[in-house]
């Protein structure tokens, strides 16, 4: 699988007043215009100030998107056990109730069993197929 790649520009709280201090002097584009001729090409100019000024300011930069690669045991019914186990914990750390903790610890505790029960059958389906290939077993 090749590599993904995405444009992005870093913006952090500093970039407000980098973008402010790099901004030319727009006094002479605040006029008011006569005509609509007169606005478009006033409010063309002033994307174009503002833009290059962000781009000085934040380029955009091509970064490498990271796969995020799963345990291949790793199921939609595993997946629906942890959203279900996440779901009670974050009850329980809200409400401090020890209803909801309970039923945190007996969701985590089936979501670890069906987890472990993904993880066997994979491994015993891999070792299944490849019963036959001792290079691929060891």
């Amino acid at each position: 699988m090749a590599p993904r790649h995405r444009l992005t520009r870093t913006i952090v709280p500093a970039t407000k007043d980098r973008f402010t201090n790099n901004l030319p002097d727009l006094s002479q584009l605040l006029c008011v215009p006569i005509n609509t001729q007169d606005l478009d090409k006033m409010t063309g100019n002033m994307g174009t100030i503002f833009s290059n000024t962000l781009e000085a300011v934040a380029p955009i930069k091509l970064k490498k998107v990271r796969e995020k690669h799963t345990a291949p045991w790793y199921n939609s019914n595993t997946h629906s056990l942890k959203k279900e186990t996440r779901n009670l914990e974050r009850k329980w750390r809200k409400t401090n109730l020890e209803v909801f903790r309970i039923a945190w610890k007996n969701s985590m505790s089936r979501y670890r069993q069906a987890l472990k029960a993904a993880r066997a059958e994979h491994i015993c389906k891999l070792i299944e197929n490849n019963q036959n290939n001792p290079k691929f077993l060891f």
